[in-house]
């Protein structure tokens, strides 16, 4: 039988703490306990097999602990090894959300009960021990937190036109939630020693109880030191027979997030993007590849980045962002952002068809020169080059 190599070039780039894979054409039961053996050291390095549910694609996954710049590193793909324990991304699913942990600590929840207006994350915990999201609604009277808008729940999706209907500003009135984003079914739920995964399909029901779209959503939380934290967050649309149209709004993002509101920037945090800009006022419904959002959370400064990716429609997007905690990617609101009603910017799934978003978050300390954004968005959007080979 012939033995797998997977080789890695860094090219230009160094590459810390970054997740990567390759597509394998064995069936995921041949791949069971599987691990990569560096040629140069004998070092184990722990993967995960994943299989795509709609496809049967197999990909197997690790992380690059380190890779400098110009290096290259070879990898012997080995079945039946013993792995080095290194903790793993475990998910406990209860009645109403999962419980995540990252080598035995608390990191979030995902809620998805028919409690709640629509599935998300929180909290989410940062580099000290700390949430980087607010509490508020989901975690009432904390003194000294804001109580505006809540619908901002912490880590979420949402867009205020669909057909004209509000997916965005979709609380209870009178009891009743308004035009819910229900949780249908799980397709993946699992741990692993790279990543936790979860696949779900949600349902967008209108104000009348018609289903809208349909959403699957996947979330990937990936096995790193407590000091960075990495979530995948990809959101496909696809519409239930007619056209769905996804109008030019401000009020949406299909990634948003509530910072901590010590982190606000109008409480002395700091609100960046990949041009450079700095403040609201600079930052606010301009384009650019990541925007990051810091500031204080208890005496240390951390901060909470979203990458946009470039198979995106609309990339790079625009960005509703806020001073006082509101960050959001939104690609359409064209007319708002550029401030010229001649602007159209919403965008048409056609009858049956779909459209896809994906958004990488990253935690970590400090502001974004500090965390190393500008180089970490680089290793997401240029990985090294992977290749499988045959000996």
């Amino acid at each position: 039988m012939k033995s797998k190599i997977v080789r890695l070039k860094a090219g230009q780039h160094s590459y810390v703490f970054c997740p990567v894979w390759v597509k394998l054409d064995e069936d995921v039961t041949e791949l069971q306990n599987v691990a990569l053996v560096d040629q140069d050291t004998g070092k184990v390095i722990p993967c995960q097999v994943e299989q795509i549910p709609e496809t049967k694609e197999t990909k197997l996954w690790w992380m690059i602990d380190s890779l400098t710049q110009g290096q290259e590193k070879s990898y012997e793909l080995v079945k039946n090894k013993q792995v080095p324990a290194i903790g793993k991304v475990d998910l406990n699913q209860g009645d109403d959300r999962i419980e995540i942990k990252i080598g035995a600590e608390f990191f979030t929840n995902y809620y998805f009960g028919p409690k709640y207006p629509k599935p998300f994350l929180h909290p989410l915990i940062g580099p000290y021990g700390k949430s980087v999201t607010r509490d508020y609604p989901i975690i009432p009277d904390i003194a000294g937190e804001t109580t505006d808008h809540p619908h901002h729940r912490s880590v979420w999706t949402g867009w205020g036109e669909v057909n004209g209907e509000d997916f965005w500003c979709n609380e209870p009135e009178g009891g009743v939630i308004q035009r819910p984003i229900r949780h249908k079914q799980f397709l993946t739920c699992s741990g692993g020693m790279v990543f936790g995964h979860i696949i779900s399909i949600n349902e967008w029901i209108g104000s009348t109880g018609e289903k809208i779209v349909e959403e699957r959503r996947e979330v990937r939380i990936y096995n790193l030191p407590s000091s960075i934290r990495v979530v995948d967050w990809e959101t496909n649309l696809r519409s239930l027979g007619e056209k769905v149209l996804l109008g030019d709004t401000k009020e949406g993002g299909f990634l948003s997030i509530r910072v901590a509101t010590t982190m606000d920037g109008d409480k002395g945090g700091r609100i960046e993007n990949s041009y450079g800009a700095v403040s609201e006022a600079e930052t606010w419904g301009k384009r650019a590849h990541w925007c990051d959002y810091s500031g204080p959370v208890d005496d240390k400064i951390v901060g909470i980045a979203i990458f946009d990716n470039p198979e995106n429609f609309r990339y790079p997007t625009y960005w509703h962002v806020r001073d006082y905690g509101l960050f959001a990617a939104n690609p359409l609101g064209l007319s708002h952002f550029e401030k010229d009603k001649s602007y159209n910017g919403s965008y048409e799934i056609p009858a049956g068809g779909q459209v896809s978003w994906k958004y990488r978050i990253y935690i970590h300390g400090g502001n974004a020169v500090e965390g190393n954004v500008g180089e970490k968005f680089n290793n997401y959007v240029n990985p090294p080059v992977i290749e499988l080979i045959e000996e």
